[in-house]
């Protein structure tokens, strides 16, 4: 089950081994282009390991984001592992009509090659990735007879040297400054009702995935006792597995709402020492998803806008 969550677009890796296609720098720059007036993308498919946020489907849209200087994104994030997101990835895009048959020919590579699939018919590999079973007999037996050709698919060639310059570097921090590529259309971070983020309050926005890394733990921690419990294995057996689904579930409600949710509406934008005196938001700036929603509609008016 994935959940969609607003995050940096920092924090997105796109170098795991999950790429299919080559990048389009005119699909990006068209891309980067519409987001840059206002337009809405479907969010960004990625999977969280506990300590990474691995794309396998987006490529474009995230280096578009970089593009036009957008710093938050839209992410639908799916708890596994990089083996889980490369599975992901081979499947990604198969009802594309832009593939190349070199990408393809990658793919029916891995699905043959890749031992987690040894067990897998012709047929399942085949629609897993959505190409003809002949394609797989093929690229099958070009490798069988050490055909290598087309080969070095297998990783989809990256960006070149200046491409990666033209759509933006990854980023170590969250850039604070607002750099406008459009001087009628500011570019900023904004909170979960659209708010615009200070510059001062950027970095705690940014971290909440630290928060998020623990919730995940729990949600870990709750499975792997669920499945000792339905194995019967005789260590577990006095577990009171009710009682702890019930208090986990508790627990990731605590986190959750210690989440930053937006920019405190009772003084906007205000630097942290003019808000000390703020009974809202005790000084922090900003205030959880529970306190916003108790807040009286006059105030989340007054509060919206750039600050």
């Amino acid at each position: 089950m994935s959940n969609v969550i607003e995050m940096p677009v920092f924090l997105l890796k796109t170098d795991k081994g999950t790429q299919r296609r080559q990048i389009n720098l005119e699909v990006v720059t068209q891309y980067a282009e519409q987001m840059a007036e206002g337009a809405k993308f479907d969010p960004i498919d990625a999977v969280y390991d506990g300590k990474d946020y691995i794309v396998w489907n987006g490529f474009h849209r995230v280096n578009a984001y970089k593009k036009a200087n957008i710093k938050m994104v839209r992410v639908s994030v799916t708890d596994g592992d990089a083996a889980e997101a490369i599975h992901l990835s081979l499947g990604a895009n198969k009802d594309s009509l832009q593939r190349t048959q070199a990408e393809k020919n990658a793919c029916a590579r891995v699905m043959i090659t890749d031992p987690r699939y040894e067990a897998w018919t012709d047929e399942q590999r085949a629609n897993h990735i959505g190409v003809s079973r002949s394609t797989i007999a093929r690229v099958k037996a070009d490798i069988e007879s050490g055909n290598n050709s087309g080969q070095g698919d297998s990783n989809v060639v990256s960006l070149t040297q200046n491409e990666t310059s033209a759509v933006g570097n990854e980023e170590e921090n969250v850039d604070s400054s607002d750099t406008n590529t459009d001087s009628t259309k500011p570019k900023y971070p904004t909170d979960k009702v659209g708010n615009k983020i200070p510059d001062h309050l950027i970095d705690v926005f940014a971290r909440q995935s630290e928060i998020r890394a623990c919730m995940n733990t729990l949600d870990e921690m709750r499975r792997n006792t669920e499945e000792k419990c339905e194995a019967l294995d005789p260590l577990w057996f006095f577990l009171p597995l009710n009682p702890l689904q019930t208090q986990t579930a508790n627990t990731k409600r605590i986190y959750r709402f210690s989440l930053p949710y937006c920019v405190c509406p009772m003084h906007g934008a205000a630097r942290l020492e003019d808000a000390r005196d703020c009974k809202l938001c005790k000084g922090a700036g900003w205030i959880t998803e529970d306190l916003y929603q108790a807040v009286p509609r006059e105030f989340k008016e007054e509060g919206r806008g750039d600050g």
